[in-house]
């Protein structure tokens, strides 16, 4: 499966491209997602990317054909829980719409205005790279268990003894000295 693709004709066909990740692997030729499996916490942490993308071709209000790209990924890494230090299994996923235009300017007037993304269009096109680029975006930035595996048991405070009659106050032997002295 090449990871490039003409943008133009994949979406004039309402073309489809879907996979997992990995496939069989093919000695010496570049591995994909290389850069969100670099994420993990530790070798072959990376161990499932399922994709789908849709191709679409619209017309503008001028009547030119117009590309659109519908993304949809997900991956199963492992990443170090901020909470507890260990290893935890992370869903990534990500669901986004691209329209792409000529050049980088017509990006930039639109981008800011539309729901979808807008790219420029270039061909052939990295689909791939596209993919990982989302699914590292959508990475957690303080990656968590939902339940940490060793934290210890929550500590019940109603469970706790009359905590303030045994408390040692800092300034007791402050007030006791200040009593002795006015007297």
């Amino acid at each position: 499966m090449s990871p490039l693709l003409n943008l133009k004709s994949f979406a004039a066909a309402g073309g489809v491209l879907n996979g997992v990740w990995p496939e069989v692997e093919v000695v010496g030729r570049p591995q994909p997602f290389d850069r969100l499996a670099a994420d993990a916490c530790e070798p072959g942490g990376l161990s499932v990317v399922e994709w789908t993308i849709t191709g679409e071709q619209h017309l503008a209000l001028d009547g030119a054909p117009t590309v659109w790209l519908h993304v949809l990924a997900s991956a199963k890494t492992r990443l170090i829980c901020q909470r507890c230090l260990a290893p935890a299994d992370v869903a990534v996923e990500s669901s986004r719409t691209f329209r792409f235009v000529r050049d980088e300017e017509t990006a930039a007037l639109e981008d800011d205005a539309s729901e979808e993304d807008v790219l420029v269009q270039t061909d052939p096109f990295d689909w791939v790279q596209l993919l990982e680029d989302e699914l590292i975006m959508s990475t957690p930035l303080v990656p968590m268990h939902d339940v940490c595996p060793n934290a210890p048991a929550l500590i019940d405070p109603l469970s706790l003894p009359d905590a303030e009659a045994d408390r040692i106050h800092p300034f007791a032997d402050l007030r006791s000295r200040m009593g002795q002295s006015s007297t």
